[in-house]
């Protein structure tokens, strides 16, 4: 929650409160945009496929390079780590 609005008594929630291990694919691809989104980089989500270990996810750099990475199922502020880590490391 923003301090602003939590100064006025406002309750608001965004993708990074309401995920969990139980995301669905597109639950998934919003929350890998909104993260992305939210850093300012240049990624677009082209595949989302589940497996044991997590998500399997292939995105588009700004510069036109493929990244492909696993994202492990868990608590939204780990997922939301990993994903920066990976993407602020691709160019």
């Amino acid at each position: 929650m923003r301090e602003s609005e939590r100064a006025e008594g406002r309750e608001v929630l965004d993708v990074f409160d309401v995920c969990d291990a139980s995301m669905n694919a597109t639950e998934v691809e919003l929350f890998v945009r909104g993260v992305s989104g939210h850093l300012g980089l240049p990624f677009t989500v082209l595949s989302l496929i589940g497996s044991p270990a997590g998500w399997n996810i292939v995105v588009r750099a700004g510069t036109a390079d493929v990244v492909r990475f696993t994202l492990a199922r868990g608590r939204p502020a780990a997922m939301r780590a990993a994903i920066r880590e990976t993407l602020e490391a691709r160019p």
